[in-house]
């Protein structure tokens, strides 16, 4: 399932790093265009007689998604843009990487991470700032719902499994602590258990 407005703007779904991938149906929200877009989905839905919504961090997809490489999307423009004003540092370059393939449980292998040998770019830094953007998102919709006294309520993923956000190919800081601060209510669960 995939929207016209997806159809028809590729380049606002998470890129991979040298711009070639897309990975469809996740939308960077650091856009303008994708913040209006999904908010006016959550005010034409809040406009219903609804309790609420209910937000999932988990995507079903990411079980049959081809790319397994860890951290391979989330560099779209306007986050490297914004990383390199903030750190001075050009995320979209391609520096000496390692490559760590798992032949083992795969018999074609898939890269599984890619070890970047030189350079400055802080994972950690990258993830929060695309948090950032989600939880612009969630601020938005909070107050669009707080008008009509409907509740807003966030699932993650089991964090035991070591990586925030969709899935290791799509990571970003999920600040459920500014979230709780907000009165935005969150859960976390276990895919294996839904």
């Amino acid at each position: 399932m995939e929207s016209e407005f997806g159809k028809k703007h590729l380049e606002y779904y998470w890129v991979s790093r040298d711009g070639e991938e897309h990975l469809r149906g996740v939308f960077c929200y650091a856009y303008p265009e994708v913040m209006n877009y999904k908010l006016s989905q959550v005010k034409e839905v809040a406009s219903y007689d609804i309790d609420g919504f209910f937000f999932s961090m988990r995507q079903h997809a990411r079980l049959s998604c081809p790319y397994r490489q860890k951290d391979k999307f989330g560099f779209n423009k306007p986050i490297v843009e914004e990383y390199k004003r903030r750190y001075s540092v050009d995320i979209s370059k391609f520096e000496d990487v390692r490559y760590h393939i798992d032949s083992k449980n795969y018999p074609f292998g898939f890269i599984v991470q890619v070890e970047y040998i030189k350079g400055d770019f802080d994972r950690k830094k990258w993830h929060k700032l695309k948090g950032e953007y989600l939880t612009k998102f969630l601020e938005k919709s909070k107050l669009i719902l707080r008008k009509r006294e409907q509740s807003l309520f966030i699932g993650i993923l089991d964090p035991y499994e070591g990586y925030e956000g969709l899935a290791p190919m799509a990571q970003m800081h999920l600040d459920w602590k500014n979230w709780s601060a907000k009165k935005i209510r969150w859960t976390y669960y276990n895919w294996y258990t839904c």
